[in-house]
């Protein structure tokens, strides 16, 4: 019992009294043991009295750590996944830190109290993920894979604060790396692509370097978002595995269509379903099976292999190439930050060799002097 009678002598003379002796169990798992006498000699006064040594105790605890509630990175996890995940990612962006959390960070920080977590465990979490190496290819993690883990977690630890778990965020040292070299195709190289594939995968690249739409977008595209008088397809949706979902971003956009490519969609008219990509039960493509038939399509056309998204940027590079300007692109694309247009857009090679060939002016590349000037808009 944590309430009980004993027997105290003072001054000579004996008495009965009423104590508290309770072992108290604190938020990070220890223990402290609490023996003192009862101001009251009740019992009910005695179980009041317990009550509050025993959150007293926790007040002192907390006060110890700076008032921060104390949480295991295992349970803070959970909660992450729960409360923000799933509730403001789309469904590629949980697996992929579901991914970060059971393959990276739960190993080494699960049992670890968050308030406790600072620059060292993360400076020695960065040179662990340098030394290991990835399960299926048996390399070693590529810088971008580690800078990816670190930011699952500096995400985690930012929740963390905002929940009262954490007085404030360590400071995270990322990793240098390069910058991806992306690819991009010119437009003969497009057509030459499409013209190898089958349908509907012929109409499927046409369309996808013809507009810049995302893979999700292009799977999700209904013929209601099509308005074909107008020659404008309304990107409302996108799919992420098999959930419908709003564009990247969460804004719809508007992108204007070629008579051409209006034929073109007519053409594939169908009863199947409202997707205008579908299978032959009228389901959606899958990611695997637009990136086999892509590949196929590659292959056929004498083309190294690439992917969807090589075909997004090939849309700014080329627009760049005739002379619209960036924020016109990025309107198209439907990036929120100029700066992420930037890093789509990739100059032809002749541009590029003309422009410098210019200083001299010696330029006889393929491309016309006022097609290199026509990339950077002129006031009138």
């Amino acid at each position: 019992m944590t309430v009980r009678r004993i027997n105290q002598t003072r001054h000579g003379k004996t008495s009965s009294v009423l104590i508290v002796d309770i072992t108290v169990v604190l938020p990070d798992g220890s223990k402290k043991r609490i023996r003192k006498k009862c101001p009251l000699q009740t019992k009910r006064a005695a179980i009041e009295f317990e009550r509050d040594l025993v959150a007293r105790a926790h007040e002192e605890y907390l006060q110890s750590k700076g008032g921060i509630t104390p949480i295991l990175f295992s349970d803070l996890v959970t909660l992450f996944m729960e409360r923000h995940a799933e509730i403001f990612n789309k469904p590629t962006t949980v697996v992929s830190k579901d991914k970060d959390f059971r393959n990276h960070l739960l190993p080494y920080l699960g049992d670890k109290e968050v308030s406790a977590i600072g620059k060292r465990e993360i400076s020695e979490l960065t040179m662990i993920l340098t030394r290991k190496r990835n399960q299926r290819t048996g390399r070693l993690l590529s810088n971008k894979t580690i800078n990816n883990v670190l930011t699952t977690l500096h995400k985690t630890l930012d929740f963390a604060e905002e929940m009262g778990f954490l007085k404030s965020v360590p400071k995270v040292k990322w990793l240098k790396q390069k910058a991806p070299e992306m690819k991009r195709l010119t437009l003969e190289e497009c057509e030459r692509l499409a013209e190898a594939a089958e349908y509907p995968f012929r109409e499927l690249i046409t369309l996808a370097y013809r507009t810049g739409m995302r893979r999700g977008e292009l799977r999700a595209l209904h013929w209601r978002s099509i308005d074909f008088k107008a020659g404008i397809i309304k990107i409302e949706h996108a799919l992420s595995f098999d959930t419908i979902t709003t564009p990247k971003g969460g804004r719809c956009r508007e992108i204007p269509i070629s008579e051409d490519t209006v034929v073109m969609l007519k053409g594939i008219r169908h009863l199947r379903g409202p997707l205008v990509f579908c299978n032959d039960d009228g389901s959606p493509l899958t990611s695997t099976h637009m990136a086999k038939y892509l590949w196929k399509a590659c292959d056929a056309a004498g083309i190294a292999r690439i992917g969807w998204h090589t075909l997004r940027h090939t849309t700014a590079s080329v627009l760049a190439d005739m002379g619209v300007q960036t924020n016109v692109i990025m309107k198209v694309c439907g990036h929120t930050d100029i700066r992420t247009t930037l890093r789509y857009i990739h100059p032809d090679k002749d541009i590029v060799f003309d422009a410098v060939k210019m200083l001299d002016g010696e330029s006889q590349g393929r491309h016309k002097a006022g097609a290199v000037i026509s990339i950077f808009p002129t006031s009138q």
